[in-house]
């Protein structure tokens, strides 16, 4: 699976922050606190719909919002496009919602 862009609303420290990634190898840079791992955090939250690092599901929602949203676009081996979304509450993650279409006919 290729990511192609994520998108990511009131998730951890990033208000709002859309990436679209256009090269098969991506590297994150930035200073301390910057948001790099909580990028990863939110990719990894898609794959498996739980953190590696928050015990509390509030904790992944920036400051004093009321829910966050992850978004990913992303690309198989047979060049088929799937979306994945995840909103979160402070209480509960509603399911995961994925989409799939063919790019390529």
């Amino acid at each position: 699976m290729i990511l192609k862009s994520i998108e990511l609303t009131h998730f951890r420290n990033h208000l709002h922050r859309q990436l679209k990634f256009e090269n098969m190898c991506t590297f994150f840079h930035g200073k301390n606190g910057a948001g790099k791992t909580n990028l990863l955090e939110a990719i990894y939250f898609l794959a498996y719909a739980k953190s590696f690092r928050a015990g509390n599901i509030a904790k992944l929602i920036y400051n004093n919002a009321e829910s966050a949203a992850i978004s990913a676009l992303f690309t198989d081996d047979m060049d088929i496009e799937h979306t994945i979304s995840a909103s979160i509450t402070k209480k509960k993650v509603f399911p995961l919602i994925i989409k799939t279409w063919r790019i390529h006919p």
